[in-house]
């Protein structure tokens, strides 16, 4: 279980707590302000200055400089990932990955939805809402769910609530016996 630790975070006059995270996960994510800045174990539970420079946050530890993040000024978007850990993400949107592979079994339609998921993270996978798509078809035939994610591109519904809605309206579930 992870524990709330009263270490802060200080930026101008506001204090952000940072929680402390095992050896092997990723960075701590605290936001600021309207931005967001990542610590790795060493600075959690330590007390870090976080700048804003033109549209940069810095963040300092002990008058070190060690993560410089671009500001988040967006108000649609709430994460932000650095280029050099975008390659894992990257991966993903490949024709082999597995995402696109299970997709391209379902058909040209779900593939392109599911790309279309994939790019919209900017860095981070939504698994349950792509998973939860490419299920369907245990459900439904693979036609169905074909054509579903076609309608959920020409309505605008990017996402398994669109896809499920028009089956749901359309379709009947196949028998599981």
């Amino acid at each position: 279980m992870i524990e709330k630790v009263p270490a802060p975070v200080v930026a101008g006059s506001k204090v952000f707590p940072l929680m402390p995270v095992p050896e092997k996960t990723p960075p701590v994510v605290v936001g600021l302000n309207e931005t967001a800045a990542s610590f790795t174990q060493t600075e959690v539970g330590n007390p870090v200055n976080a700048k804003e420079h033109e549209q940069y946050l810095l963040i300092y530890y002990r008058g070190t400089l060690i993560e410089s993040h671009i500001k988040i000024t967006n108000n649609l978007t709430v994460q932000s990932t650095k280029p050099e850990h975008l390659k894992p993400w990257q991966d993903t949107l490949l024709p082999t990955s597995a995402y696109r592979t299970a997709a391209k079994r379902i058909g040209e339609h779900c593939d392109r939805l599911i790309y279309t998921i994939l790019q919209k993270g900017q860095g981070v996978v939504d698994n349950k809402n792509i998973w939860a798509i490419i299920n369907l078809q245990k459900e439904y035939c693979k036609k169905a769910v074909n054509e579903s994610c076609e309608f959920a591109f020409a309505t605008n519904t990017i996402s398994y609530r669109g896809v499920a809605t028009y089956l749901r309206l359309k379709y009947k579930k196949q028998s599981t016996a």
